[in-house]
């Protein structure tokens, strides 16, 4: 994962984290008092899943996947506004590329200019120092527990040892005492102490004493000091976002109530009194001064949650059918809403396919990318052997542009919506800046002026659903066919590697892919491009204009040879002039290097 995919990672998973908490919050007003003190704590756990969590887990309905629009470029107008505007004296929005009829009209899109790298590393100062400060709080409470009193009174001994059966903790744990601290806690996790307060012991009764050895045992047994660590750590990731500071701030003081109302579980009715008057006893002395560390948690949180912890003492009930469905309930519906985002939601973020074929060899082909960031990917089917310019680009996905209207033709030829190669789809009557485009067309004349409404009148026939079920059935780079059927292929939802790419090219020679080999056969024959006595060449262009500016362009297809075909990809990038055609000029420069067309 490069900075860009891990910053942009975080940032969307503390956008999703922060909305939760908020979810959270709202959920609990709505429900008040309905909910049991351990439910409200289970309901945090969510916030731990949503935050370590790359992916959704179900592609159910997901209010938060709105807020992807924050990382994400937006459209700002559509290509038919940008035409009316041309043909009102203002050409500034129209591109016109050379002979290879590599058209593109321009998509303007509001673009965050700022340095992924200088965010990363901004990030990854905070995290450091947090880190740092996480190291030195825990090293020195380990170093000043680890020479702590052991406590050798039998009286509490005994009552530590009664409390062991009754929680059914049978791991070793070391009691100890020290002078200088006012609350009760439990401290490691491979080598635990139950820690008691020693100045406060001498004002305690026995049954205090047994009191707060069971909420510590609760605790231990709850593996409190475990999940601890693990919320520290996803804190020291977001140290950024006071939301989640919040949320988990909340979820350590919902603990202690959780935590109590397990404790009363494990006492008669009538001692649930004399246990919140333990916890009043001790707050009178309480210093919260102390500083707090992940290997540990206590009896105590502070005087001002002292209220909510004794009217959930007070108001104690054991569990009720009513109060699990209602718990139950909250938390499914939390769920549902807000981490069924679904994995194919997050592809678009994730621009590597993460591996290299094997059975690669490096191409030195770089002096043709001159001014061009890019990337060459050549596979020799008869040697089964692939060649490959800039590994790192090979793998990234990047909008298809106007490639995949070979996919759109499949689909469309497929459902019959175009019946075959020579049925006319009449002219919308929208005037175009290219005149190829200003008329009827059939598949073969607008696969080869790359006609735009030729394909958006033939997805829109087709509609999501559908055309869904075949990119999921091609599986084609992300499969993410966004909402907009019309323009998802074209710098919006649907993302392709060069690599991926071959392997499409690939399917589709060898008639693997959904789709008749009649239909196949059709679209083989209108992607021909050219043929000389080395060979027939097939393929389609791709340019992806923004803001007046040819940021991307494509190429891809194959070279049929007596003896061999040859597949191939290239994809360029620059601040500019990175046209379809430019990527074809490379790519045919390539070829005739080696001989193969």
């Amino acid at each position: 994962m490069n900075t860009y995919n891990c910053i942009s990672w975080i940032i969307y998973s503390s956008i999703n984290g922060s909305i939760l908490v908020m979810g959270i919050f709202l959920l609990r007003h709505i429900l008040k008092n309905r909910l049991q003190g351990t439910w409200n704590y289970y309901m945090w756990f969510l916030l731990i899943i949503r935050l370590i969590s790359p992916y959704g887990f179900t592609k159910s309905f997901n209010l938060i996947f709105v807020m992807k629009n924050l990382l994400k470029n937006t459209y700002t107008k559509s290509s038919q506004g940008l035409v009316k505007t041309y043909f009102k004296g203002n050409n500034s929005g129209i591109r016109f590329n050379d002979m290879t009829k590599d058209y593109a009209l321009s998509i303007n899109k509001k673009i965050a200019y700022f340095n992924m790298d200088v965010l990363f590393s901004l990030w990854l100062i905070g995290a450091i120092i947090f880190f740092m400060i996480f190291i030195y709080t825990n090293i020195k409470s380990r170093k000043k527990y680890s020479s702590a009193n052991v406590v050798k009174d039998n009286k509490i001994l005994d009552i530590f040892k009664f409390c062991k059966e009754k929680t059914k903790v049978k791991s070793h744990l070391k009691l100890i005492k020290d002078d200088k601290i006012y609350s009760p806690m439990i401290y490691g996790i491979f080598k635990a102490y139950l820690i008691l307060p020693e100045r406060e012991l001498k004002g305690l009764e026995e049954k205090d004493i047994r009191n707060i050895m069971l909420h510590e045992m609760v605790h231990y047994k709850s593996k409190d000091i475990l999940v601890n660590i693990i919320t520290t750590f996803i804190q020291i990731v977001h140290w950024f976002n006071p939301i989640i500071w919040i949320g988990f701030a909340k979820m350590r003081k919902d603990r202690e109530i959780a935590c109590d109302t397990k404790v009363l579980s494990y006492l008669e009715s009538w001692e649930h009194k004399e246990y919140g008057e333990t916890i009043i006893k001790l707050l009178r002395n309480y210093n919260n001064t102390r500083i707090e560390t992940s290997f540990s948690v206590g009896f105590l949180h502070n005087r001002a949650y002292l209220k909510e912890r004794i009217n959930n003492i007070v108001s104690f009930k054991n569990r009720s059918k009513k109060r699990i469905l209602v718990g139950s309930m909250a938390i499914f519906l939390l769920a549902n809403v807000f981490l069924c985002d679904g994995k194919e939601k997050f592809n678009y973020l994730k621009d590597n396919i993460g591996r290299i074929p094997k059975n690669y060899e490096y191409e030195h082909v770089g002096k043709y990318f001159n001014g061009y960031e890019g990337t060459f990917v050549l596979y020799d089917m008869k040697n089964d052997k692939y060649h490959i310019y800039n590994e790192s680009l090979s793998k990234k996905r990047v909008s298809p542009l106007s490639t995949f209207k070979i996919g759109i033709s499949l689909v469309g030829l497929e459902e019959g919506i175009i019946k075959d190669e020579n049925m006319i789809i009449p002219w919308n009557k929208e005037i175009y800046p290219f005149e190829e485009w200003n008329k009827d067309q059939n598949l073969k004349t607008a696969m080869k002026y790359s006609v735009n409404w030729y394909y958006e009148a033939v997805s829109s026939r087709i509609g999501h659903r559908t055309m869904k079920k075949y990119v999921d059935k091609m599986k084609y780079g992300n499969k993410f066919v966004s909402n907009n059927i019309t323009r998802f292929w074209n710098e919006s939802s649907l993302k392709i590697s060069p690599i991926e790419q071959i392997s499409f090219l690939r399917d589709f020679y060898a008639y693997k892919l959904p789709f008749s080999k009649e239909n196949l056969d059709r679209v083989k024959e209108v992607i021909k491009v050219s043929k000389n006595n080395r060979g027939q060449l097939s393929g389609k262009t791709g340019t992806a204009n923004v803001n007046n500016k040819n940021i991307n362009g494509w190429f891809i297809g194959y070279v049929e040879k007596d003896d061999n075909t040859y597949f191939f990809a290239t994809n360029i990038n620059a601040i500019d002039k990175a046209s379809g055609s430019a990527a074809k000029h490379i790519t045919l420069s390539i070829l005739k290097e080696k001989g193969i067309y």
